[in-house]
């Protein structure tokens, strides 16, 4: 640890620089774990998050679709899908939140392993559901 007034080389026990006598700021610490643990609660809201927005994107741009068959003839069940171009901005929406949660728990703290771990869950469950809801016709 450095003096942040002066630039000498201290020891971790003290508390004020011996060669100017500034006094030290020892919550730097305290606030880099703080940190991360905001980081870690910012990357499980957008997990929680992207499953439904994803659900309320494709309720509210879903079409029906008729399928005709290749003699002329329609088919008795109609497709509700949603339009290629709805279908890339919900994979811009995935990518972007997979890519920002694993940004965020890159300065998680090791000392929340249970929240890393359901992060994870939560990220996997995100993407299948994510494609799953994306491309596939009802």
């Amino acid at each position: 640890m450095y003096c942040t007034n002066c630039g000498k080389e201290l020891t971790n026990s003290e508390k004020f620089c011996p060669s100017c006598g500034k006094k030290q700021n020892d919550n730097r610490q305290y606030l880099t774990n703080t940190d991360g643990i905001k980081k870690g609660l910012y990357s499980f809201y957008i997990s929680v998050i992207t499953s439904p927005v994803l659900f309320i994107i494709r309720m509210l741009t879903q079409t029906t679709e008729h399928i005709g068959l290749s003699d002329g003839a329609w088919r008795s069940n109609d497709l509700i899908a949603v339009p290629g171009n709805i279908q890339a901005v919900m994979i811009a929406v995935l990518i972007t939140s997979t890519l920002l949660n694993i940004m965020l728990r890159k300065n998680m703290p090791s000392s929340e392993k249970n929240k890393i771990k359901i992060s994870n869950v939560m990220l996997v469950v995100n993407i299948l559901f994510g494609i799953f809801i994306t491309f596939t016709a009802f």
